[in-house]
């Protein structure tokens, strides 16, 4: 990855001198080594084993330089679930200007590098324009770097900023940046990752919205959202009329089936049951790390139990991370979680689903694993575990022994009911 770039799934960090990572995380100054991850107190004492997450403020004490973040719902594109409005879209009144001309310029550039792939340009959406204004002169306004919108004025997901700025499409991605000083730097610093660059070629996106503002530092914070077209597709020609048919020359009378049994008098005859659908499964599209770092596999890893494995490193006594699941169904009753996974070394492993009413994590499971893959499934009641048509599922496998290990994630999903 080329120098001054962070790239994250809701990861939070800021390229310092010397190839060093600075940043103020919840309450704490991190410094990151490469490889050597140690988040320190204000005395400098450290904390856990550095891990980030994604709602971060920087300190300020040395210049942030550069940062980029995805986040993307790819899963729900065939018919995903609309999120409910939280808030409002009104910027405040004191947040700093959004610059109308560079996001255009973005967009310009944008389009430029689709055509020479040959893929079609990307339309300006009203909805996204205003949601993507909206977060860029948020982050500029509070001088942070997340997809999740911090209160104030409201904590809420991307799904639901979209929302209340009247975004119908559906499936969305969103491509974050900070301290690029021009919609050329940021753009190519964009498409020199391979997360940002595939939201910018995927096929499947029609339309976008920019928005760039600068703090009163005068560094500038970038949000591009991608989204679909919510006009319906024109209804498909019907077939063409059958060819006649036509009659061989002296034809043989051919036997046929005999005449079938009618029913005795009084049965009825009932049509064979059609099979029924299996529940619709969909997995992981966001997730952030609480505890340990990534050591191998992404998101995708967690789509299907096929070897690919998402794999945690930990140099202390656990590890921890969350993922977002969307509803491919409106109104879900239920929904059963299926996890599978293993440890290099035996932890207490629990996974926990988010409970959105109570604001707590209402575990599903804890057991003790080891390096045999173990299989968890549980079934609860929808309510109160989904918001916006998203659920939320940790897991976090602990050790009494400090001590570096390895836990390792081969399948995550929600069957829907």
């Amino acid at each position: 990855m080329p120098p001054g770039l962070g790239v994250a799934l809701g990861v939070g960090a800021h390229q310092g001198r010397g190839g060093h990572l600075h940043a103020h995380i919840l309450g704490h100054d991190v410094e990151t080594r490469p490889g050597i991850p140690r988040m320190r107190d204000a005395g400098g004492t450290p904390v856990g084993d550095g891990d980030s997450t994604l709602h971060c403020r920087f300190s300020g004490k040395r210049p942030v330089r550069r940062l980029l973040a995805i986040a993307t719902v790819l899963a729900a594109l065939a018919a995903p679930p609309a999120a409910l409005a939280i808030g409002d879209c009104a910027p405040g009144s004191d947040w700093p200007a959004a610059s109308g001309s560079d996001a255009a310029q973005v967009i310009s550039l944008v389009n430029a590098h689709r055509a020479d792939l040959g893929l079609g340009p990307l339309s300006t959406l009203g909805s996204l324009g205003a949601a993507a204004a909206w977060k860029a002169r948020h982050m500029a306004m509070y001088t942070y770097m997340a997809h999740e919108d911090p209160a104030p004025p409201v904590d809420r997901s991307v799904g639901e900023r979209l929302a209340a700025c009247g975004y119908t499409g559906g499936a969305w991605g969103e491509n974050i940046a900070y301290g690029y000083p021009s919609a050329e730097s940021v753009v190519a610093a964009w498409l020199a990752s391979p997360g940002h660059r595939a939201n910018i070629e995927n096929p499947r996106y029609t339309t976008i919205g920019v928005g760039a503002a600068a703090s009163a530092g005068g560094a500038v914070y970038w949000a591009q959202e991608f989204g679909v077209s919510s006009t319906p597709a024109p209804p498909s020609l019907p077939p063409p009329d059958p060819a006649p048919e036509t009659q061989p020359p002296n034809p043989q009378p051919q036997p046929g089936p005999g005449p079938e049994p009618a029913p005795a008098e009084g049965s009825e005859v009932e049509p064979p049951a059609p099979a029924p659908d299996p529940d619709p499964t969909s997995a992981p599209t966001t997730m952030r790390v609480h505890a340990g770092r990534i050591n191998d596999g992404t998101l995708e890893s967690l789509a299907s139990d096929d070897g690919r494995l998402l794999a945690l490193r930990s140099r202390a006594r656990s590890t921890s991370w969350s993922a977002n699941v969307v509803s491919p169904i409106e109104e879900p009753g239920a929904l059963r979680v299926v996890y599978r996974g293993s440890s290099s070394a035996r932890c207490n492993q629990t996974v926990a689903l988010w409970n959105f009413e109570r604001r707590v994590w209402d575990v599903l499971d804890t057991r003790r694993v080891g390096g045999r893959e173990l299989t968890v499934e549980s079934e609860v009641e929808a309510d109160g575990h989904v918001r916006g048509g998203e659920a939320r599922v940790r897991v976090t496998c602990a050790r009494s022994a400090r001590g570096p290990f390895t836990t390792r994630a081969d399948l995550l999903e929600i069957v829907w009911s």
